[in-house]
């Protein structure tokens, strides 16, 4: 739904004046316009694409593979919600510790994309080595290995 859209790309007020701008086309794409609330006027901000099959809300909660993996110096995480909550995702070193927390808040139901750069919580870089992600959602948790190449 574009309303839910709008929370996603925008923190605070957004407009109330969305519209859907062009229907899905034989490239599954939809496009709409974002308006953002200075407080005092309304301003377009940007006209905002998107594949049709990424504004769907999966039936299950995933943490799909990163990409690149192996990588250096950093990889791009993705994960769909199923439903909104409290989400967790964490980088964990072979032996098991946490090195990284790189989600741990309330997000809506959809998909996630962040960009991990091969950094512990202090900011160090990481060396070389087999790591694991955990992805912690309202519906259960997933795991995944990645690969830090220095």
């Amino acid at each position: 739904e574009a309303a839910g859209l709008r929370a996603i790309l925008f923190e605070g007020r957004a407009s109330d004046r969305l519209q859907l701008l062009d229907a899905p086309g034989s490239e599954g794409r939809v496009a709409w316009g974002v308006d953002l609330w200075t407080g005092s006027e309304w301003l377009e901000v940007e006209r905002v694409e998107r594949n049709v099959g990424d504004l769907t809300v999966p039936a299950v909660s995933r943490l799909l593979p990163a990409a690149p993996n192996p990588f250096n110096p950093s990889t791009t995480l993705r994960f769909e919600l199923a439903q909104a909550g409290r989400a967790t995702l964490a980088v964990f070193d072979a032996r098991g510790r946490r090195v990284r927390q790189l989600v741990d808040q309330e997000l809506p139901a959809g998909s996630q994309e962040l960009t991990f750069d091969g950094a512990d919580d202090r900011g160090s870089a990481l060396a070389s080595g087999v790591y694991y992600l955990l992805l912690r959602a309202p519906d259960g948790e997933q795991r995944r290995r990645i690969t830090l190449v220095r």
